[in-house]
């Protein structure tokens, strides 16, 4: 085979080239078309004995492809030029749907033969993947998915697309894992929506699909997030409108962008996949110092090799920002929380038995007017001058205020009060 015109082709040549069945050729590649190319990436978990790898590797060069491993994830891609297209008959949507435009419609544009519409079977071969994968690791899980598909015998929920500009095929969105599955599975046709839909619309669905059903990571998302930001400046210049449009906070999107720092950081990478993180655990992991990054690095490389998975975002906490526990002075149990009390610390228990020394309270005597000895020996004779004893009180019937008078023991007299200012 000299010419490679889909993916079907591709996982066929490699099949024949390797000697196996294409099921098992499509567990070692992952094969997909772009325009212009179709291609073929060995994810880094599968494992290809070295004369296979150079037999692919050679067909590559005779067949005028390219073999290029990608920086960000370290997968090998084996390039190959697409051989074009010989015209087809127009596909014609189901009934069941809307259906295909008129005969002088399709003269208008003959440059898209596939009109809206719903296609119960869709050839595998004519859809085409999207530019931008929301996903890196679609593969993964994937047997899952295939065992489903082959137990019920079809693929129950149709995949959505909308019309590509190479003529005859369409672009996946939503429904791009039951795609693989469906290749890998070999079958040829699968049930489809067709819409038209612009760059923005059409990016926006397949996000939502994947909010829905909560398939995408943590750190999936983040590159999402910053995808948008960055195409569609004009329909998301903030976060906040990115946020608003998908029914989140702005809080919601800076946490997740936030998540990107982990991949630039060099020491927390090379012990941990940013990948397996969530957006909690990040948040914990970039709240630490830098100077304090290689400390908790090996720390989380420590919990994994001990537990197989990352620690959760409380115990990165800890570990970040360690608890100080405090010695009781009483029972000498260590404690978080201590109380205080006369200036020693103790444990919660302890606490409520041991009860502060009584504080003397400062007596408070008002100073009388004439002191009793005076009282006592003050006469009329003594003090000729009355004595003003300061008491005041208001009579109910006429409201008027009077103020008693001392004139001698057992004698007094009122005297009204002159406020000033009245007549």
């Amino acid at each position: 085979m000299s010419e490679i015109k889909s993916a079907t082709d591709l996982e066929n040549l490699f099949a024949k080239l390797l000697n196996k069945s294409t099921r098992e050729v499509v567990g070692l590649f992952e094969f997909f078309e772009d325009e212009g190319h179709v291609i073929a990436v060995q994810p880094r978990k599968t494992y290809l004995e070295q004369k296979d790898w150079m037999a692919v590797f050679r067909c590559t060069k005779d067949l005028g492809g390219k073999v290029e491993r990608d920086e960000d994830t370290g997968c090998w891609q084996f390039k190959f030029p697409k051989a074009p297209v010989a015209p087809k008959q127009d596909l014609v949507p189901s009934p069941e749907k809307p259906t295909s435009p008129s005969p002088s419609t399709q003269q208008e544009k003959p440059e898209n033969p596939v009109a809206p519409g719903y296609y119960p079977e869709f050839p595998v071969d004519r859809i085409l993947s999207p530019p931008f994968t929301f996903r890196h690791a679609i593969g993964e899980d994937i047997d899952t998915l295939m065992t489903e598909i082959e137990a019920a015998g079809m693929i129950i929920e149709p995949l959505i697309a909308r019309p590509s500009k190479t003529v005859g095929h369409v672009e996946a969105g939503p429904g791009e894992r039951r795609l693989l599955a469906a290749r890998r599975l070999g079958m040829k046709t699968v049930p489809l929506i067709v819409r038209e839909m612009d760059d923005v619309e059409f990016d926006r669905v397949r996000l939502l699909e994947n909010l829905a059903r909560k398939d995408l990571s943590d750190l999936e998302l983040a590159h999402v997030l910053q995808y948008l930001l960055q195409k569609y400046p004009k329909e998301y210049p903030t976060q906040e409108a990115l946020a608003q449009d998908f029914g989140k906070t702005q809080g919601w999107v800076a946490q997740h962008l936030a998540m990107l720092q982990l991949e630039k950081d060099e020491i927390i990478t090379r012990v941990i996949k940013p990948e397996k993180l969530s957006e909690f655990q990040a948040r914990e992991i970039l709240a630490a110092p830098p100077e304090k990054r290689v400390e908790v690095a090996e720390k989380i490389a420590k919990h994994i090799e001990m537990e197989g998975e990352a620690p959760s975002a409380r115990e990165i906490r800890k570990i970040v920002q360690p608890e100080i526990r405090v010695k009781c002075v009483r029972c000498g149990a260590p404690t978080l929380r201590p109380v205080e009390v006369d200036g020693q610390q103790y444990c919660q228990v302890c606490s409520a038995v041991v009860k502060p020394a009584p504080k003397p309270k400062a007596e408070s005597v008002p100073k009388p007017l004439i002191s009793r000895v005076e009282y006592e020996s003050t006469t009329l004779e003594e003090s000729p001058e009355p004595i003003d004893t300061g008491v005041i009180f208001e009579c109910p019937e006429c409201h008027e205020t009077y103020t008693i008078i001392h004139v001698a023991r057992g004698k007094h007299r009122f005297q009204p009060v002159t406020i000033m200012g009245d007549e």
